[in-house]
């Protein structure tokens, strides 16, 4: 079976997709998400596609026959949640060097 193009979007409930990859691991061939969250890549059923963007859950997905029948194949990714285990916040007093002040008066 030869790859055909699959086109794409990629959502997230909190915030615009407006970059990151799609990664097609069995032919590893790479494709980039534009800025409106849209792609379009080579694949055929089984292939796996690895789908990334910042501040996003990275997700992969084995192709069926189905995802290529539709004309919009729709990806949702979730928040990428990263606790802190350890917040520091430490006093810093900064004092500008102004120089010669009178010179900034005249």
């Amino acid at each position: 079976m030869t790859r055909k193009p699959l086109h794409g979007l990629v959502v997230n409930d909190s915030v615009n997709v407006e970059s990151g990859y799609v990664l097609n691991i069995n032919s590893n061939t790479r494709t980039f998400i534009n800025s409106q969250g849209f792609f379009d890549i080579m694949a055929k059923t089984k292939d796996t596609l690895l789908i990334s963007s910042l501040g996003l859950k990275s997700k992969k997905i084995v192709l069926t026959e189905k995802d290529f029948v539709i004309s919009l194949f729709v990806i949702k990714l979730t928040t990428l949640v990263n606790p802190l285990q350890e917040v520091v916040v430490t006093k810093t007093v900064i004092k500008p060097n102004l120089g010669n002040i009178q010179n900034i008066i005249d």
